[in-house]
């Protein structure tokens, strides 16, 4: 366990990482049979802005910080292995990183309709009690 670091990848920014425990189990804690099938790098926030521009001015596709690291790993991974293809996912809209996007790249990202609609409806909140029962019961009487 180590303490946590902030960067531009907040989702990263975990000291002890929960899924880190299933992947050991997946290899029955055998820390050597792991690193035989995955490989790992960490970036900077210089480096994941600097291709967060570098795509965006090459591309004009706005990547958000956690699809910049996958990005950036997926390009060191060829560096060391060639002629290997990959392929990389973001998994979050770069809406969800607004106001470092916007710092980054110059430009606010566009919002996407779905969440302009979002935006528009009335925020309701319901006070309720800890209890799972609790929370079933509420959102079984939604449907």
């Amino acid at each position: 366990i180590k303490n946590t670091i902030h960067t531009l990848s907040n989702a990263m920014d975990v000291g002890s990482p929960s899924n880190f425990v299933r992947i050991m189990e997946l290899y029955q804690n055998d820390i050597d049979a792991l690193k035989k099938d995955l490989v790992a790098y960490r970036f900077n926030d210089k480096q994941t802005s600097e291709i967060m521009r570098s795509v965006y001015a090459d591309n004009n596709y706005l990547l958000d910080p956690h699809g910049a690291i996958g990005y950036l790993a997926l390009k060191e991974y060829q560096l060391h292995h060639s002629g290997a293809k990959g392929i990389f996912t973001a998994t979050a809209h770069p809406i969800k990183f607004f106001d470092t996007v916007e710092q980054i790249v110059g430009h606010k990202p566009d919002l996407p309709s779905s969440i302009s609609l979002l935006m528009e409806k009335e925020s309701k909140t319901v006070k309720m009690s800890p209890e799972y029962a609790d929370l079933r019961s509420f959102l079984t009487q939604l449907t």
